[in-house]
């Protein structure tokens, strides 16, 4: 049985799959192959305003059933980023400083709800600055900032 220290949660956003996904768990201090990844529209919708009530449970069944008991998880890094689509079907169209607020919001209080149901995990949240620009078939450059 593998076991992970961490649990990448982020967003479906092909932007951020592969290396952008690497450098996400890199900011939260995690190392390739020390964590396991899900990806959710909005990842952080998924604790706080899933898009259906449904989707709370299939994160609660993966978190406590795959990632707790079979693989050991015990840090949970919670992703967001800017254009995410997630948050436009939830709040529509909003501008860069605007969106950016909204998304922190959204970590934070995931990660409290978080807390609440699993006083032992710890949370990162990380929020990634997607840089529009790249060559084709490249994924585009971000910065990943760690919020507090």
């Amino acid at each position: 049985m593998s076991t992970y220290p961490a649990l990448l949660v982020n967003c479906m956003d092909p932007r951020l799959q592969g290396t952008n996904a690497e450098a996400i768990a890199w900011a939260a201090g995690f190392q390739p192959g020390s964590w396991e990844q899900l990806s959710y529209a909005g990842p952080s919708l998924w604790l706080e305003d899933p898009h259906e009530s449904s989707h709370a449970d299939t994160f609660q069944w993966l978190l406590d059933e795959v990632s707790e008991k079979v693989h050991q998880v015990h840090t949970v890094v919670l992703a967001g980023h800017s254009g995410c689509g997630g948050f436009k079907l939830k709040h529509g169209l909003m501008g860069p400083a605007q969106e950016k607020a909204t998304i922190i919001a959204s970590l934070r209080a995931a990660a409290a709800e978080l807390k609440r149901q699993k006083p032992g995990l710890k949370v990162i949240l990380i929020f990634a600055t997607i840089h529009e620009y790249q060559p084709a078939g490249a994924l585009p450059a971000i910065t990943c900032e760690r919020i507090d």
